[in-house]
């Protein structure tokens, strides 16, 4: 009898050589090379790219998987016989074997020309250890040794062909009394291609295991070994009967079912007993690694590689879709910038198709999965491939779902959202509850934090939430955490602390952090640092700096200093008159520049600054239409602003075809969401049909410090004869400002309305009336002051025929200025 495990490592050595089989199996390993080469060419192309940077370590990761060996994780609760399992596979005494959980830290076995210890640690630095330090680094510890607390996993090295082929990753039992080992086999899960689910012939399937194996997404269905079958009594007990048994018990959550005894098989190995080998049945394990596995690896790789690509295209596809529509705002605006942007966007684009190529006909011609749906969901919804759309990737995703990781759900939760169905929404969250992944307990914090799609919020269970996420050094819920201490949210304020946190995640990278941070010190006493935070995290592809930025740049510009109506109404050179007075330029690009950003992106506030800055012409040509197209579109979500300067454009045909029923609903719009002047406006149409509705109106706006609202209270007051209040009351009015009070007090002098008629309060009135009136042109500006001096002429002298003289020099003086004014 040989020795089995000699024979399968010489079965490893001359695998290429002697199995007919091996065509297909090379060629998969070349597809695995080729698509290593087109990840690394992506990876160039990203690593340049300052708003996909956030994705690096996720590529890095599929690439690691491309170049690696099969791995296979070891799994099950302690005392199944995992370590002594491993132990028989490498031939070698390398995992303590004891009555309760050993493993501390994920331990990775894999090849290597000599023995080597190398500890990963969690910021990403290595170290290589004497291989006697081994047990110390993996084993449980107690009392005041932190050594392992920093250490993500070890990994070994050794000169042992098995593991040329398979890399084994030792994990902490599930049923581990520390609940960090449950966490950090979570954590090891998503990178495994295969599952090997080790159970105890002496209490085979367990509740929790069955509940754990229950939670693995369909690629990882796992082969079930069902350890210690040396403990069955042969007399009372049919081996393949009771495999059977647990095959029917277990149905479709495992892929096959395989019974051994690790224990002879490693003292087989030890002795070179071949009759203990022979005993332990593990040549039923090495057959099946021999037909089932190995042959197999490319496959098992790419799924892998599949899960891994849909979490990458789901979390760079947003800022693709942004990217494209700025782009395409650029065609319309900067031809140089839109020919260096769009020769960066294809690059990537391409390098990123040439990935996706390979994968995509895989997923076609190979064996329909539940990786092959997500992914080809992912696809679809995102529109990579011709001729399917966003519903052809639901109705996969949502097929996928059910069998796939706890991410399919997270994707199916993004959808819904921005669908606005909360119903769906919830089902989804239910879904996520469970889930110990960092990533996850994060998103669920922020679900109670916000009290999204109609769930309950709930801020202490939003920090514990991101606490739990954060300890597995998460750097995304250690900013939510930052900000919970800073804020005051769900713990009580730490401003300190909360700062010190923001600052770890803003140095990890973390755009949200980098973004706060910023905020923090532009309102402090590090005004430059916090733009420049605010800048770094724009670049990034953070909407909520872009809009930041817009507006900081904006108020800097002081165009906001000119009243709309008078960009709406005045003429061109006195328009370049107020430009040329107030507005900075080259703040305004800058403004203009960031709120592209935000606007082609669909953010509201980006969207208006754009308006604004069509309108103005102050750093390009005046365009009305394209003015009225970005107001309009920050008007459809309810910006108020935005919706009464529609409105104004609707009611002087200005970049649009004039329509005053569209006009009254934009101020109807507007005055709805709280705008002062659209209230004013809104009353003023209503007061003939909704009496009532205009008074409240007028008293909210008037309130609120409209000065014309004020005046039209006081109108309504004139009506109800009420003439004392109605003076008092447009006096008021016309001290806030109010031009249509000023001239309904001359007319009640005039005309003795309630007082008695007083020719020189109606003109001291008027004149004030004038003097404050809006102008739009140059002709506006002389002839209002022709006219005050005029009046105040007429006044002293009182001569009709001398009055008419002056007002028909004045008309002629005015029609001059007015052709001169339209000329320039």
């Amino acid at each position: 009898m040989i020795n089995l495990l000699d024979n399968i490592s010489a079965r490893f050595r001359n695998f290429r050589k002697k199995d007919e089989n091996l065509i297909d199996y090379k060629a998969s390993f070349k597809e695995l090379d080729d698509l290593s080469v087109k990840l690394k060419q992506l990876r160039k192309v990203v690593q340049n790219n300052e708003k996909y940077d956030f994705s690096l370590r996720k590529l890095d990761e599929i690439i690691r998987i491309t170049t690696e060996p099969l791995t296979m994780m070891v799994m099950g609760e302690f005392s199944s016989g995992k370590s002594t399992f491993i132990n028989s596979l490498v031939g070698k005494k390398i995992a303590e074997v004891n009555a309760r959980p050993t493993t501390a830290v994920i331990t990775k076995l894999c090849y290597g020309d000599k023995e080597k210890i190398v500890v990963h640690y969690k910021d990403g630095s290595e170290e290589e250890k004497a291989e006697t330090d081994f047990g110390k680094l993996t084993a449980i510890t107690t009392g005041e040794d932190k050594t392992q607390e920093n250490i993500e996993f070890v990994e070994r090295h050794m000169p042992i062909s098995t593991l040329k082929q398979i890399s084994i990753i030792d994990s902490p039992g599930l049923n581990s009394i520390y609940e960090k080992h449950g966490i950090i086999t979570q954590k090891f899960l998503d990178k495994a291609d295969l599952v090997l689910w080790m159970f105890s012939a002496d209490k085979p399937v367990s509740q929790s295991e069955s509940k754990a194996m229950g939670k693995l997404s369909s690629r990882l269905c796992p082969i079930a070994v069902i350890n210690k079958m040396d403990k069955i009594n042969d007399d009372e007990d049919d081996e393949g009967e009771f495999l059977d048994g647990i095959r029917k018990k277990l149905k479709d959550k495992v892929s096959q079912v395989v019974g051994i005894s690790a224990k002879l098989a490693f003292e087989g190995k030890q002795e070179n007993d071949d009759l203990k080998i022979g005993a332990s049945n593990i040549k039923a394990f090495y057959d099946l690694l021999n037909t089932e596995i190995l042959p197999n690896v490319a496959n098992y790789k790419k799924n892998t590689i599949l899960d891994s690509m849909a979490e990458y295209i789901w979390s760079i596809s947003k800022i693709v879709e942004k990217e494209r529509k700025y782009i395409d705002f650029l065609a319309g605006e900067d031809r140089s910038e839109y020919k260096k942007c769009e020769r960066d966007f294809q690059l990537l684009i391409d390098a990123l198709i040439k990935v996706l190529i390979p994968l995509y006909e895989y997923c076609i011609n190979g064996k329909q999965n539940v990786s092959y749906k997500l992914f080809l969901g992912i696809l679809y919804y995102y529109g990579y491939i011709q001729g399917k759309n966003k519903a052809d990737g639901i109705r996969l995703i949502e097929e996928a779902a059910p069998e796939a990781a706890v991410f399919a759900y997270v994707v199916l939760l993004d959808i819904y959202y921005a669908q606005g169905n909360n119903e769906k929404c919830q089902h989804c969250f239910e879904k996520l509850l469970d889930s110990t992944k960092a990533n996850i307990l994060c998103l669920v914090g922020f679900v109670y934090e916000k009290g999204l799609f109609g769930i309950l919020r709930n801020e202490i269970k939003a920090f514990e939430a991101y606490e739990h996420s954060a300890h597995q050094d998460y750097e995304e819920a250690i900013f939510h955490l930052g900000r919970c201490y800073y804020s005051g949210i769900g713990i009580n304020k730490d401003i300190s602390k909360g700062f010190d946190l923001l600052q770890i995640a803003a140095d990890a990278g973390v755009t949200d952090a980098i973004r706060d941070l910023g905020k923090i010190y532009i309102n402090g006493a590090y005004y430059q640092q916090g733009i420049e935070l605010l800048e770094k995290a724009a670049r990034k592809g953070d909407g909520e700096a872009q809009i930041v930025l817009a507006n900081i740049y904006l108020d800097e510009s002081r165009l906001q200093n000119i009243d709309i109506k008078k960009m709406l109404f005045c003429s061109g050179l006195y328009r370049k008159y107020l430009i040329k007075k107030n507005i900075r330029k080259k703040s305004l690009k800058k403004a203009f520049y960031w709120a592209s950003y935000s606007a082609t992106a669909g953010n509201m506030g980006g969207q208006y600054i754009l308006g604004l800055i069509y309108l103005s012409g102050a750093i390009c040509d005046r365009n009305d239409i394209k003015a009225f197209a970005w107001f309009k579109a920050a008007a459809e979500q309810d910006h108020s602003e935005a919706q009464y300067i529609v409105g104004l454009m609707y009611n002087n045909g200005i970049g649009v075809d004039e329509n005053t029923v569209y006009a009254e609903n934009c101020f109807l719009n507007a005055a709805n969401n709280n705008h002062i002047e659209a209230m004013f406006l809104t009353g003023c149409n209503q007061i003939e049909d909704n009496y009532e509705r205009a008074r409240q109106l007028f008293e909210k706006a008037s309130y609120a410090g409209n000065p014309n609202a004020a005046c039209m209270l006081a109108l309504i007051n004139s009506d109800e004869k009420k003439y004392d209040e109605t003076l008092t009351s447009l006096i008021n009015a016309a001290n806030m400002g109010s031009i249509l009070a000023m001239e309904n007090i001359s007319d009640m002098y005039k005309d003795g309305t309630g007082v008695e008629k007083d020719y020189d309060e109606c003109l001291k009135w008027y004149i004030l009336h004038i003097k404050h009136s809006e102008v739009y042109s140059i002709a506006d500006i002389v002839g209002r002051e022709l006219v005050v001096i005029i009046l105040k002429i007429w006044a002293k002298i009182y001569k009709p025929l001398l009055y008419i003289i002056l007002l028909l020099i004045l008309g002629l003086i005015l029609e001059v200025i007015d052709w001169i004014t339209r000329i320039f």
